[in-house]
């Protein structure tokens, strides 16, 4: 089942009784408040397993770093006392300017022994990384004609009834997502670019 944040808050009834074997929740840094209704309304499913995934750094706030990682792996870290106990205030303190030697030294400890103890379930991909695995060479020519063709236009998309017409820049991030996802959602008929004309189901 693929559900909203929003929309789960109102099954929170129907899936009570439900086991779930897994459950991916994407744009993760939205749990970050561990008081929040959404975040209170998933810990409430039965899950055997959890997969957070986030594109948003998290790690600046220990707060929201401990509701993440808790939400994934409940009391791995302990209560949110114990780990503010066993790390936060540690940490914390060795970034104060004034901090002296000893305590930053401290603190680079705390931190190093929290990401030992946490590396075993976070997988980090850094953009540097997954570039090098972002297929380019055949569909290049492709998602650049549509990509112009969409920001070439002057407001007015023609787009096969799928996508409505473009009246701003921000309006046209939503379009420019959908073709850089699939460059087929533009219709053929009409469109140019600043290559020539094209043909999108040939290119396919």
């Amino acid at each position: 089942m693929i559900v909203s944040y929003e929309t789960l808050r109102g099954l929170t009834t129907e899936l009570a009784n439900c086991e779930i074997g897994l459950l991916v929740c994407d744009e993760g840094h939205r749990l970050k408040n561990g008081d929040s209704l959404t975040f209170t309304a998933l810990t409430a499913l039965r899950v055997q397993r959890r997969v957070v995934l986030s594109g948003t750094p998290i790690q600046n706030d220990l707060s929201e770093y401990f509701s993440l990682l808790n939400f994934a792996n409940p009391n791995y870290l302990g209560t949110r006392a114990e780990f503010r106990k066993n790390f936060e205030n540690a940490i914390i303190r060795g970034r104060d300017a004034d901090a002296t030697d000893a305590v930053k030294e401290a603190s680079e400890a705390k931190l190093k022994e929290l990401g030992g103890l946490v590396a075993p379930f976070i997988i980090r991909r850094t953009n540097e990384l997954l570039s090098k695995y972002r297929e380019s060479s055949r569909l290049l020519p492709l998602v650049q004609g549509s990509y112009l063709t969409v920001t070439g236009s002057a407001g007015q998309v023609r787009t096969g009834g799928v996508l409505p017409s473009i009246g701003s820049s921000i309006g046209a991030v939503p379009t420019l997502h959908l073709v850089l996802g699939n460059p087929k959602v533009v219709a053929r008929q009409g469109l140019s670019t600043a290559q020539g004309d094209w043909n999108l189901e040939k290119a396919l």
